[in-house]
């Protein structure tokens, strides 16, 4: 009795087989099977040249009583028909002997080496084509150990065949390449080895590793060609030999016709078991070279799910999952009956399938043998493939920063939907979250941003068949919110959200206040797929934050209209400076103390291809958001002095030309050196160029603002704040700023007229700010003669408005000036300005 060991992928230990001589040239080799009534004995048959043959225990009884008859009942017959045929056979002896002996002679070569020598390869073909699962086996299962033993084990083999090869029976030049081949087959092992040895403890180069297979393949088919053709040379050796003594045996057959006459009657018995034992030989190969060397579990299947065989590696796992010796059909899914019926009912020859026995995720494939009626069912442990799966799932589904389903998670969710139920998306997005990002940095705000993260997921708890709270982007958070059909509940979700996010946040020390904006869509209404979806409630969105932020809106269908209306605005701006569609107007700034015209504010107006004027309150914003801003601003700004200098030209009175400065354009860094070039290139005096800045675009970055300022006063030009009292400046502030003049912004004029105390008291301390400053004060937006009474009283400098002219074209402007038309009483306005004047000097007077 010997021993041999079964390698299992599951555990480290052996499955101890053991084999014993049968009679004649069969060798048998039997294992334990287990069935549904329990163990079965199950024969393994080994032939010579290492071929495994798998069949029931019967089948081998059968098989070794017909083994005996071939060797013991052929026998008897035989000397039977010797003692027939003795007289014939003492005749023809003489004769069959001398022919027989140059047979043997000429097949002594065949017996002694070339046979000899063809079994080897076919056992070196085996072994070489065995190294090669055995690495990539290894790199599947990182098992070194395991790798290591059966590595050198198969190597050692390779090693004996090809000495014995060596030793007289091939030449030794025919073997150079099988030696080249184990030393580079090791060097290959060896780099695997150090490769992935080092999983665990650190970052593994798998590229490489697969380039190692690669070559290992690449170098097994090489050696296999090269043994294929050193076979084919012995074959052909044996072929000539074999022809050889065909020739002699014709003369052999000649003689001894008349006995092999006696003999075809046993011929034919003998024919007839021979034949009957190679085809039932035949099948059992068939049926067991897969199963046994094959590491991953195999079971055999009868239709109704009785497993009639199981290998080692499928005993294994039953013994891995502690299912006993009874247990091995617990192995497979409780419905595999019902999944073997399916796979006869349908055209399919094989099926897959998943399921999970205790903690490991299993693959199954099943394959049918209709010629056998039965199936064969290859399993393999995908537990850590699934772990990786889910793995990369995550990743890819869920942002790293949060742990929240990201944007790609929001676009299957919403497609996943059946439009059963309305479903609202909120699309959240932070005010002035860039500020706080310029202020905190960049770590405080991702702390930050898993706070909100925190907060925003206690709002709707997980429920339900889908995710309710998505980072989408950035400062950006999309959640799903189920409305039953009601705007007032999308609108109650969206001031739910609001309201948790009104209290402070505390973020490494700091006390952080968050405003946010929400743009709101339905769905299916508004859309059925996320982009469509986000797309309009980002429409809604844009509404709020051009209203300030800090609340939500709800879409409509308005929107759409109003945003493609933008889009195309948007596309006729970008050419309007190229088709010279672009005009200015100019309207005149008037000293309270003379009377005289001093400045004109130049404004920009917009005669639209296809559409006429268009309003500067509608196109500016689009401008200031598509970043045209800039380019527009450089554009008035050349033109307003190169009018001005015309101006100059025409012995015109020296009157400045004011030109508004955005907040984009104030802060670029080209605006000094911008205001500079224009001035050299049209040649206008600097002190004829005043420039109106926002008061809120001066508080941006203080340092910044008073650094500009005091580089454009340098230039020469006059600076005025416009829009002053609707900011939120400081007089330490404004003390610091150089320069010239203070514009009231005219919403405060329209107290006034109502008599206003407040209104009234806000102007007053603007005027009185402005000259302890030792800055001129304009009021603008003047309409009524009201306002001009008080403004006069107030003790303002200068006044711009309706009242005295409306913005008009450079030539009108020009006319307007020479001709001193606001000094005239044919209209209202030049009326109200004399009266004006009458009751100052007449008070000046008294």
């Amino acid at each position: 009795m010997s021993e041999t060991a079964l390698w299992s992928p599951y555990r480290s230990s052996v499955i101890l087989t053991s084999s014993c001589r049968l009679a004649g040239d069969l060798e048998a080799m039997s294992i334990t099977s287990y069935s549904s009534v329990g163990r079965v004995p199950i024969s393994l048959d080994m032939c010579r040249n290492d071929l495994i043959q798998v069949v029931p225990l019967p089948a081998v009884m059968s098989l070794e009583t017909r083994a005996r008859n071939l060797q013991i009942k052929p026998q008897n017959r035989i000397l039977i028909i010797v003692a027939a045929v003795l007289f014939l056979g003492i005749a023809l002896s003489a004769y069959v002997y001398r022919n027989g002996q140059s047979v043997l002679e000429a097949s002594r070569p065949l017996l002694s080496q070339q046979l000899p020598a063809l079994q080897l390869i076919s056992h070196l073909q085996l072994e070489v084509a065995a190294q090669e699962p055995i690495l990539y086996e290894y790199y599947a299962t990182i098992e070194r150990e395991t790798f290591k033993r059966r590595f050198e084990a198969n190597d050692a083999h390779i090693t004996r065949d090809v000495k014995m090869l060596a030793d007289g029976l091939v030449l030794e030049e025919d073997l150079r390449p099988v030696r080249q081949y184990c030393v580079k087959i090791n060097k290959l092992a060896e780099d695997l080895d150090n490769t992935l040895r080092v999983y665990g403890e650190s970052r593994v180069d798998w590229d490489h590793a697969r380039e190692v297979l690669v070559e290992v393949s690449a170098a097994g088919r090489e050696v296999n060609a090269e043994l294929e053709s050193l076979a084919a040379s012995i074959r052909d050796s044996v072929s000539v030999g074999g022809k050889n003594t065909s020739q002699r045996v014709e003369t052999v057959i000649t003689a001894v016709l008349a006995f092999s006459l006696l003999l075809a009657g046993i011929a034919v018995v003998v024919g007839y078991l021979v034949n009957a034992y190679l085809k039932e030989a035949n099948e059992r190969h068939k049926l067991a070279m897969f199963v046994e060397r094959n590491p991953n579990p195999v079971l055999r299947l009868t239709p109704s799910g009785e497993v009639v065989y199981a290998n080692p590696g499928a005993l294994e796992l039953a013994s891995y999952l502690k299912l006993g010796d009874a247990g091995i059909e617990q192995v497979l899914p409780d419905d595999v009956t019902e999944r073997l019926h399916d796979l006869l009912l349908s055209d399919q020859v094989a099926g897959q399938f998943e399921y999970t026995r205790h903690s490991l995720t299993i693959d199954s494939t099943v394959r049918y043998l209709p010629e056998h009626g039965i199936f064969h069912c290859y399993l393999a442990d995908v537990t850590e493939r699934k772990k990786a799966e889910a793995g990369l799932r995550q990743q890819a589904f869920h942002d790293s920063l949060t742990g929240l389903p990201n944007r790609r998670y929001l676009r299957e969710t919403i497609s996943e939907l059946d439009g059963s139920q309305p479903v609202a998306l909120l699309l959240l997005n932070f005010d002035r979250f860039h500020r706080l990002l310029s202020n905190v940095g960049p770590e405080t705000v991702d702390r930050l941003l898993r706070e909100v993260a925190g907060r925003l997921s206690g709002i709707f708890p997980p429920s339900g068949s889908y995710p309710h709270l998505f980072r989408f982007e950035g400062d950006t958070f999309v959640m799903l919110a189920p409305t039953e059909g009601r705007d007032e509940m999308a609108g109650q979700a969206a001031q739910r959200i609001l309201e948790t996010l009104w209290p402070p946040f505390y973020v490494d020390g700091r006390e952080v206040f968050l405003s946010a904006s929400i743009g709101v869509s339905t769905y299916p209404r508004d859309g059925r797929q996320a982009p469509e979806l986000v797309h309009n409630a980002g429409m809604a969105l844009h509404a709020v934050k051009q209203t300030g932020g800090g609340a939500y809106q709800i879409y409509n269908a308005d929107m759409s209209a109003y945003a493609t209306a933008r889009m195309a605005m948007e596309s006729d701006l970008r050419d309007a400076i190229k088709n010279d569609e672009f005009f200015l107007h100019f309207q005149p700034q008037l000293d309270l103390g003379s009377s005289n015209v001093v400045a004109a504010e130049a404004l920009l107006r917009w005669n639209r291809s296809g559409h006429g004027l268009v309003s500067p309150g509608q196109f500016i914003p689009v401008a200031e958001e598509a970043g045209l801003i800039t380019a527009m601003g450089d554009w008035v700004l050349e033109r307003s002095c190169r009018c001005a200098v015309e101006w100059q030209k025409k012995n015109f009175p020296p009157v400045r030309v004011a030109v508004n400065i955005s907040a984009r354009q104030f802060q670029s860094p080209e605006l000094v050196g911008r205001v500079r070039e224009i001035l050299a290139q049209t040649g206008l005096r600097p002190d004829l160029l005043e420039l109106e800045i926002t008061e809120s675009s001066t508080m941006e970055d203080v340092e910044r603002t008073v650094r500009i300022l005091e580089q454009l006063k340098g230039l020469g030009v006059t600076l005025a704040i416009d829009d002053f009292g609707t900011g939120f400046s400081s007089m330490s502030y404004l003390s610091r700023f150089p320069v010239d003049r203070l514009k009231i912004d005219q919403s405060f004029l329209q107290g006034l007229v109502k008599n206003d105390d407040r209104a009234t008291a806000i102007v007053s301390a603007v005027i009185t700010l402005g000259h302890t400053l030792n800055l001129k004060v304009i009021g603008e937006g003047v309409e009524t003669e009201a306002q001009l009474l008080k403004l006069r009283q107030l003790g303002c400098d200068e006044t711009q408005g309706f009242l005295f002219s409306r913005p008009v074209p450079d030539q009108e402007f020009v006319a307007f000036v020479n001709e001193g038309r606001w000094l005239t009483d044919q209209n209202s306005f030049g009326a109200a300005l004399l009266r004006s004047v009458g009751m100052r000097s007449a008070a000046d007077a008294a």
